[in-house]
């Protein structure tokens, strides 16, 4: 076990490692169903985010649905408190379809 567990982990060198950008600036988004929703409302909670390209009809709609899976498969006990997040860098694909 202990082999195994070594064999994953490595030693790096500090100028290997990514920086620490600090907090993300306060932003708003819109959901799909038209409501706004504010940085400050996710802070301290679990958050998955993607980007997508909302009139994408291959990869788009397939990172969408794993992301459902994974929630659903999360269960009751943790999936509601894991938000999956995609930000369409299209929005007007997103307001055509209000």
């Amino acid at each position: 076990m202990r082999l195994a567990a070594e064999a994953w982990c490595h030693e790096t060198r500090d100028e290997q490692r990514l920086p620490k950008i600090g907090p993300a600036p306060e932003f708003t988004l819109t959901d799909q169903n038209g409501k706004r929703i504010a940085l400050k409302d996710l802070r301290g909670k679990v958050l998955a985010i993607t980007f997508i390209f909302a009139s994408c009809v291959d990869t788009c709609p397939l990172l969408t649905a794993k992301m459902a899976g994974l929630q659903e498969r999360l269960g009751a006990d943790f999936g509601p408190r894991v938000h999956f997040v995609s930000i369409t860098v299209d929005p007007n694909a997103i307001r055509r379809r209000f």
